[in-house]
């Protein structure tokens, strides 16, 4: 029986993060079930290539970001990642995930600024500046080893924030 080549897929976050005196914040989503309700779950900013099998993990996390920062019904109003770099890779199998540190983005998004993004299947995201530790504590347990990574990286990268 003949194999057939299986197109590798990846998904790609970004871990933007500021500092306001002592306080270290990361910019993160929080999937609701409505509007008006504050989710369960935390995770990152970024998604899959499924719809654009042609993108490298870079075009992935530009994209995605952008589209996952935007107010909606503002378009444009994303962050575009401008300067970045690679802080995990997680291959599993056909399919790899990667985080980057994203050091430079261009757009605004002010510290009590909240988002609203709705996906195209209808989930609804509140993007915003978490604390770190607030937004480790709920964290998609899918997401936690590229938020770790990228924490370490943030350290190698001597980007004076300490975890």
């Amino acid at each position: 029986m003949q194999q057939l080549d299986v197109p590798k897929t990846h998904f790609c976050a970004g871990l933007f993060f500021r500092q306001e005196g002592e306080i270290r914040y990361i910019l993160g989503l929080n999937e609701c079930t409505s509007i008006d309700k504050i989710g369960d779950m935390n995770k990152l900013p970024g998604g899959t290539n499924k719809n654009a099998p042609w993108e490298t993990w870079e075009q992935t996390l530009m994209r995605e970001f952008s589209e996952e920062t935007t107010q909606d019904g503002k378009d444009g109003s994303g962050l575009m990642p401008k300067t970045f770099e690679k802080a995990c890779v997680i291959p599993l199998g056909n399919h790899d995930k990667v985080s980057y540190i994203i050091l430079e983005a261009e757009g605004e998004f002010g510290l009590n600024e909240i988002r609203t993004h709705i996906e195209p299947d209808g989930r609804i995201l509140r993007v915003r500046w978490f604390r770190i530790d607030e937004f480790r504590k709920k964290l998609l347990p899918t997401h936690k080893k590229l938020f770790e990574d990228g924490c370490s990286k943030m350290l190698e990268l001597d980007l004076a924030f300490k975890f």
